[in-house]
């Protein structure tokens, strides 16, 4: 099968079209604005040298848009090595709003983690049209 020149101008002006219609178009609500504060570690048992911790603190929308948060919080050693990580999901955090942060999971005395990390993945949370 043979395709003509034209088919082949016909299939780049419309790639061409619509490429260029993308341009210009607004990139969306920022989702940049969420914060994370006031975190520490917690005893579960209220003994810091007995299994297990837990980290606590709040979280913020300081966006306009509702947004899912996905916080990861990695535990090191004095050496700085991981000894443990654990994932807190704080689902439909409105704009303004804030939320208390109770992540339980980490496996070891909060007196065996010199410090941790955190992460923060943020998600939109786009509702569909009525």
């Amino acid at each position: 099968m043979r395709i003509s020149s034209l088919h082949l101008t016909i299939g780049f002006g419309i790639l061409a079209l619509g490429i260029g219609a993308c341009r210009g178009l607004p990139a969306g609500p920022s989702l940049s604005n969420v914060t994370v504060g006031s975190l520490t570690l917690e005893s579960t048992t209220g003994n810091p040298g007995l299994c297990c911790c837990r980290v606590v603190g709040r979280v913020t929308n300081g966006n306009d848009v509702a947004v899912h948060a996905t916080l990861k919080f990695t535990a090191l050693d004095s050496r700085g090595e991981s000894v443990a990580t654990i994932m807190h999901f704080v689902a439909d955090l409105e704009p303004g709003a804030d939320r208390d942060i109770d992540a339980h999971g980490f496996i070891v005395p909060c007196a065996a983690i010199d410090r941790f990390t955190t992460e923060v993945d943020v998600k939109g949370i786009a509702h569909p049209p009525m």
